[in-house]
């Protein structure tokens, strides 16, 4: 019998790696805020589900000198993990060795990405993993880029390129899996509070 996971579109926590990239202070002050506040609101509960489930979670930060820490908002989400922020140069993830190195030691393929730009940084790290065998699912009401054709742009080169495009609520449900248990029952309430859209 194949295992749950055997079709691409898949994904299963044993196998995931939660992504969240370069949401900074000066990338963020150039974003519509309406938007980038649903962003946060969707990464939170992704992060949440992360803790949860025991997936991984890796924060990188571009060129942090001039674009600033990682917003206040996602040092929240984040404040239990004790974990650094990746700093890096290169626009895509995996041009950067320390972010490889650590993204390899969890022996995991299945890599959820969140966070900004869409069409840049998000983009050029799905065809960075693409290209070394890792399979990108990118949460598409949890990326953001300035404006909103660069923003669909974006999508749609990383569904053309052969990443997952998906959203939070049905990354949420594909991760649970089942209804009825402790865990369903604070997410979904936490869902109903949320504008995913």
């Amino acid at each position: 019998m194949a295992s749950p996971s055997a079709h691409p579109f898949s994904i299963t926590p044993q196998e995931s790696v939660l992504v969240i990239i370069d949401i900074q202070e000066k990338l963020s002050r150039a974003m519509d805020q309406d938007v980038l506040k649903r962003v946060v609101s969707n990464i939170d509960l992704v992060a949440t589900l992360a803790e949860e489930l025991k997936i991984p979670i890796l924060l990188t930060e571009q060129y942090p000198e001039g674009l600033g820490p990682t917003i206040s908002p996602i040092k929240e989400i984040l404040k239990d993990k004790k974990q650094d922020a990746l700093s890096k140069v290169a626009f895509g993830c995996c041009d950067d060795a320390p972010f490889n190195k650590k993204l390899k030691s969890y022996r995991r393929k299945k890599i959820i990405l969140t966070g900004m730009e869409t069409h840049v940084c998000v983009y050029l790290t799905a065809l960075g993993l693409l290209k070394t065998g890792y399979r990108p699912f990118v949460v598409s009401d949890a990326v953001i880029s300035r404006t909103k054709f660069n923003y669909k742009n974006g999508l749609d080169l990383l569904r053309d390129s052969g990443a997952i495009v998906t959203n939070t609520e049905t990354l949420l449900f594909q991760l649970m899996v089942n209804s009825g248990t402790p865990l369903f029952r604070k997410i979904s309430s936490r869902l109903k509070q949320t504008v995913t859209g």
